[in-house]
């Protein structure tokens, strides 16, 4: 309960202070690996080994599935920047990474 009014907390306070869209975005950059590490960081909190083996096993396989299909897709970001790694998005890869929780 405690971690979600923290990321609650920090979500807001984000979101109030993201007047520029380079604010958002560092905010998303950093969310993505945040979330994933605090639901790694419970097993360990709550010495659950079974839910450390799935997370890892999920970890793996959600961010390798999503690294090969950015190479296959190449889809080109909206906003039109040299980078060719648009879809799919790794920031919702993270997000659903720390679902199980």
């Amino acid at each position: 309960m405690r971690r979600l009014i923290s990321v609650l907390a920090l979500t807001l306070v984000f979101s109030v202070h993201a007047e520029e869209d380079d604010n958002l975005t560092k905010f998303g950059d950093v969310m993505q690996i945040a979330l994933p590490a605090l639901g790694l960081g419970a097993t360990y909190i709550y010495d659950d080994r079974e839910g450390r083996k799935q997370w890892l096993y999920t970890g793996a396989t959600a961010i390798g599935s999503t690294s090969v299909l950015k190479v296959v897709y190449a889809k080109m970001r909206p906003n039109f920047s040299e980078s060719r790694t648009s879809f799919p998005s790794g920031h919702t890869t993270g997000a659903f990474l720390d679902q199980r929780w």
